[in-house]
């Protein structure tokens, strides 16, 4: 069975880590303008494929330069996914070292709590358990509804 300590640090660290870290920080207006930025991108790269194939067409017959023009846009794909999915990871290996050092400073500190109040809370536990029951009441009452 766990003692008080590990259950209070397990809802502590649930309560504080159950919601994932938002994907970004943007506004309404940000996140329009990326919208915004990401259409202008796409025409981009269509008009450099479209462009790329009109002068491979003029060096090369019509299948070699449609061929080419192919494969360097699944290769620019392949890079950018590449890139993407790195920045992903990356992300997400830092969140998990930001919680684990929450996780941490929470344990550190609710350690360092129990080792100023176990011994008074072990002597007078009739005392402790009238004082936590006030103080869970107060506090439900002020920040409850």
């Amino acid at each position: 069975m766990p003692s008080a300590l590990q259950l209070i640090e397990r809802v502590v660290i649930d309560k504080l880590l159950r919601d994932p870290t938002p994907l970004s920080g943007f506004d309404k207006m940000g996140q329009f303008l990326c919208a915004l930025s990401a259409l202008f991108l796409v025409t981009g790269l269509i008009f450099l494929v479209y462009g790329a194939h009109s002068w491979l067409s003029i060096h090369y017959s019509g299948e070699i330069a449609a061929s080419i023009t192919g494969l360097i846009s699944l290769l620019l794909s392949v890079i950018i996914a590449g890139i993407f999915f790195a920045g992903i990871r990356y992300r997400q290996k830092r969140i998990r070292k930001f919680q684990k050092n929450i996780a941490d400073k929470i344990k550190s500190s609710l350690s360092t709590l129990e080792d100023e109040l176990g011994d008074p809370i072990r002597e007078n536990p009739k005392t402790a358990l009238i004082i936590a029951s006030f103080l869970g009441f107060l506090i439900e009452d002020q920040f409850l509804e």
